[in-house]
């Protein structure tokens, strides 16, 4: 007798994030910090970047056919600035040109680097996206599943994540608040294939960003995580709407 076999959908599949709302257009303004427990050992301290005196800024617009999000850093010695377009269809959008300026206490620029998206030169996944404006990109994402996606953070470093968000709470300005509680961790069998049982030991010990988002708004309360691939400076950004 012919063998029956069972179609078992995927846990959950690689796909393009979902688009804010057409239409919407906000400015928040964060308190950025250290972390106080760095999980990594990197000599890249974010206590001799970050300038915890300064504010941190993150704007977004959207329309039927783009996004664009737009975040400004203060740093001791300068600051970072960094917009990324993104192309909207289908209800999905896609990556299409990054700017990220670095510049030093006098205001004069130290750094620039433009990337292309659009370009096939080098043949970038469709759902790669700067590891950087993610936590802002997962914002309005549907939690019910787990999401898989690849997080850019130069040409020569694409890694697959996954992010899984439950409903919890957050310490925000010492007061508890509701939030969606979202975890981002990397998918090492993209590297190393590990095989089932190894994966489930592992991951306990993956290294980890935390976001929270306003259940009703989708506003990142607040992020934790290195600013950048494992081993970047580790940072905490705060909302704070009285700034």
């Amino acid at each position: 007798m012919r063998e029956r076999r069972i179609h078992r959908p995927p846990e959950d599949t690689i796909s393009l994030l979902t688009p804010p709302p057409a239409g919407s257009s906000w400015e928040l303004t964060y308190r950025p910090s250290a972390r106080s427990k760095r999980a990594f050992k990197t000599p890249l301290d974010a206590a001799e970047l970050i300038d915890p005196s300064g504010t941190s800024h993150v704007h977004l617009e959207a329309s039927p056919a783009a996004v664009q999000v737009r975040q400004t850093h203060p740093l001791k010695a300068g600051s970072i600035s960094e917009t990324l377009d993104l192309d909207v269809a289908h209800g999905t959008m896609r990556s299409a040109r990054l700017l990220r300026v670095v510049k030093d206490g006098s205001d004069q620029e130290v750094r620039r680097e433009e990337v292309d998206f659009r370009s096939g030169t080098i043949p970038l996944p469709n759902d790669a996206y700067p590891e950087v404006m993610v936590p802002f990109l997962l914002a309005h994402q549907d939690w019910s599943r787990r999401h898989t996606l690849y997080t850019w953070m130069n040409d020569r470093f694409v890694a697959r994540v996954h992010a899984e968000g439950r409903p919890g709470t957050v310490k925000l300005h010492g007061q508890k608040r509701q939030a969606m509680a979202v975890q981002m961790y990397p998918d090492f069998n993209d590297w190393v294939p590990l095989g089932g049982l190894l994966t489930k030991l592992t991951k306990p010990l993956l290294p980890r960003y935390y976001m929270w988002f306003d259940p009703n708004t989708n506003e990142v309360l607040r992020f934790e995580g290195p600013y950048g691939p494992p081993g970047a400076p580790e940072i905490v950004l705060e909302l704070d709407r009285n700034a």
